[in-house]
């Protein structure tokens, strides 16, 4: 699995999930997870990658937050 460059919730929640829980995880075991998300769980990740991105703050760290 490869996230793609935008940078947004989903992507923000790929790159933590790859480095956190599964690191060799396949684009199918990923959508699987992202498909148990609940709304709350999605909106937090949409709600920083927009806070990362307005303060210029989405670096190559990102991928060591918080999984929700």
């Amino acid at each position: 699995m490869c996230p793609g460059n935008a940078k947004n919730g989903r992507n923000l929640c790929a790159l933590r999930w790859l480095k956190q829980t599964k690191r060799s995880g396949t684009t199918d075991e990923f959508n699987a997870f992202y498909g148990t998300l609940t709304s709350d769980q999605l909106g937090k990740y949409n709600e920083e990658a927009k806070n990362l991105v307005s303060n210029d703050a989405w670096n190559k760290n990102v991928n060591e937050g918080q999984i929700y």
